[in-house]
């Protein structure tokens, strides 16, 4: 039922949240004043909490990039960062995990991914809650500031890449943001994954 999987899928957000920032920084963050983008994330069931999260992920694990490639699908130009960095085998590791699950879901619930696009389309066709430049610019400039990021190898560049190519913008978009937090608190997994 609806309210039990809105309870294990809020519980799972403070969790993944706590990990990402810490549970102070969490916790400050989930205070509802205003409006807070991270707590209406939350309180709407949003996945801005785990897109941020993926984006922290993804500088250790690429199948971290299925997660975003899979949902929102546009903020997946975060990957340029790597292609700038010609780290091509973990492009292509973050490919092919993605295509696995695709063919193994399809295989799975075929209907599902033909009906994929109409939602898709859907919500690409509703109004822009805020008046931003079209989805193929914001995807180009995005883009751009991923490769660039890369080729100086500014980490940080990558969130802010996935956040610019979100597909409709909403102000809860901006609780990806901290995954720039993410990258700090785990600067030394992350560097370790690196020099291994």
């Amino acid at each position: 039922p609806w309210p039990a999987f809105f309870a294990v899928f809020t519980a799972l957000n403070v969790v993944v949240l706590a990990w990402m920032v810490g549970p102070v920084v969490a916790a400050l963050v989930l205070l509802p004043i205003g409006f807070s983008p991270v707590f209406v994330d939350l309180w709407y069931g949003n996945i801005g909490i785990l897109m941020g999260a993926a984006l922290v992920l993804a500088f250790r694990h690429p199948a971290a990039w299925s997660f975003l490639l899979l949902t929102k699908i546009t903020p997946g130009v975060g990957l340029a960062w790597f292609v700038a960095r010609r780290e091509w085998r973990y492009v292509m590791q973050a490919s092919l995990i993605t295509l696995g699950i695709v063919a193994i879901s399809f295989v799975i619930a075929p209907g599902t991914w033909v009906a994929w696009p109409k939602p898709l389309a859907e919500s690409a066709a509703l109004p822009e809650i805020f008046p931003l430049p079209p989805l193929w610019l914001r995807l180009a400039a995005a883009v751009v500031v991923a490769l660039v990021g890369g080729l100086l190898a500014w980490r940080w560049t990558v969130v802010l890449a996935a956040f610019l190519a979100q597909p409709v913008f909403w102000f809860t978009g901006f609780s990806m943001l901290l995954a720039w937090v993410g990258l700090l608190r785990h600067r030394r997994a992350i560097r370790a994954r690196v020099t291994s």
